[in-house]
């Protein structure tokens, strides 16, 4: 499939007839005809119809065709639901796609390029056949260029169907075209050089490009799962999705009110990713909050991420006056400690001056480690050890204002969930 068998809707019956008499038909008239054909139009009646009177009969007879065709198309092209119509004017033969919502009718070469391809390429596909989609050799390079995300898993869905009775292999850059549900029929082609081109199925010896695709893919795939809750809790980072189930797990054990069963914790990877998950998440119709770390003044410079009523920043679950992070749950004196096990610290903490006391611990732990030399903060690294000291410490072991602090912090994501049961 290349673009000179992109399908024409359009042509001069006559003028068609006559070059395929003399044998000169065009790349055009062949794609021409095989739509003529898929919808069970004959040329040489065609071009008979157009120097006859009875337009009414023609007309019924070109409506009978297009719905054939469509019939044919609907089932495959799932982006909008679309329509084959046919006119005719004497010898000028018109093909347009009519949008079934909105009633538009544009000229098959006016769709976009990315209809057209699919459009060409699935008729294509039916005409060689014969309409029975089997016992056929499939060789595609680079297929689906100019279709969108959605289009292409449309294509990938017509790849398994044809796959099932066709031997198809195609290349792609493309992470929407790779089949993670099929991950044997997944292989890479790399280039060695003198060996000329090797195909294998060792993902992780392959060249930068060919894994930067397939993490593109994975990293698509994983999101689709993650985000299938009616109930969403978006929060920065993937150590404040381990502390807010930690919370949760101490206050359920405490017999306290821990985070409603229905929330499901997702964590962002950055506060320029919850811009956008949160848009996307709220206009499939789902319920999102947001929890973020920082300044409330900083969760207010993205107002249109979703409704300002389900931004919460842990400083004002906290009802404290300064920026917070989740780690101010725990008392500074707890997390100094925790800080200490995680980079393996003694008597370098102390000597460096007096204890963090002040919010949000993060800061100071981060200001501390640099004055003593050690090896730069990491939140995730300190979350670990709390969360192994958390699981090997019985209850009473822990301070009493982890659960307070923790309780407050609950309530007030809980809160936010009974309004969306509200209304």
């Amino acid at each position: 499939m290349d673009d000179y068998q992109i399908f024409r809707g359009s042509a001069q019956l006559d003028q068609v007839k006559s070059r395929r008499d003399a044998g000169r038909l065009t790349d055009e008239d062949g794609t021409f005809l095989k739509l003529l054909a898929l919808a069970g139009l004959d040329l040489d009646a065609e071009v008979r119809k157009a120097q006859q009177p009875d337009r009414e009969r023609r007309m019924m007879d070109l409506n009978d065709a297009a719905q054939t065709l469509t019939e044919k198309m609907a089932p495959r092209w799932t982006q909008k639901r679309c329509a084959i119509q046919f006119q005719a004017d004497g010898q000028h033969f018109v093909t347009f796609v009519r949008d079934q919502e909105t009633g538009v009718m544009v000229p098959l070469e006016d769709r976009s390029r990315g209809f057209q391809w699919f459009f060409s390429f699935d008729m294509n596909f039916m005409y060689e056949t014969g309409e029975c989609f089997r016992n056929a050799v499939l060789l595609l390079d680079e297929p689906g260029l100019h279709l969108h995300a959605a289009a292409q898993r449309d294509l990938l869905a017509r790849f398994r169907e044809y796959a099932q009775r066709n031997q198809l292999v195609y290349t792609t850059n493309l992470p929407f075209m790779l089949d993670y549900a099929r991950p044997e029929t997944i292989y890479i082609a790399e280039e060695c050089g003198q060996d000329g081109t090797r195909f294998h199925r060792d993902w992780a010896r392959g060249d930068h490009a060919a894994r930067l695709t397939l993490q593109a893919a994975l990293g698509l795939s994983l999101s689709q799962e993650l985000f299938t809750d009616e109930y969403t809790l978006i929060v920065e980072d993937v150590a404040d999705y381990w502390l807010l189930a930690a919370f949760s797990t101490l206050l359920r054990a405490a017999g306290r009110e821990a985070l409603d069963e229905r929330l499901v914790i997702t964590p962002a990877g950055g506060i320029s990713t919850m811009a956008l998950i949160g848009p996307l998440l709220a206009s499939e119709h789902r319920r999102v909050a947001m929890l973020r770390n920082g300044e409330e003044g900083e969760a207010a410079a993205h107002p249109w991420m979703v409704d300002e009523r389900f931004v919460l920043t842990v400083g004002q679950a906290l009802g404290a006056d300064a920026p917070c992070s989740l780690e101010d749950v725990f008392p500074p004196a707890y997390y100094a400690e925790q800080v200490q096990a995680a980079y393996g610290l003694n008597g370098e903490w102390t000597q460096a001056g007096p204890a963090i006391s002040l919010a949000p611990v993060t800061v100071a732990a981060a200001q501390r480690l640099e004055e003593i030399g050690a090896s730069p903060y990491d939140r995730r690294r300190v979350a670990r050890q709390i969360l192994q000291h958390i699981a090997c410490t019985p209850l009473h072991g822990l301070p009493l204002d982890i659960l307070d602090s923790a309780a407050r912090l609950v309530t007030a994501i809980n809160t936010i969930v009974r309004g969306w049961d509200t209304g």
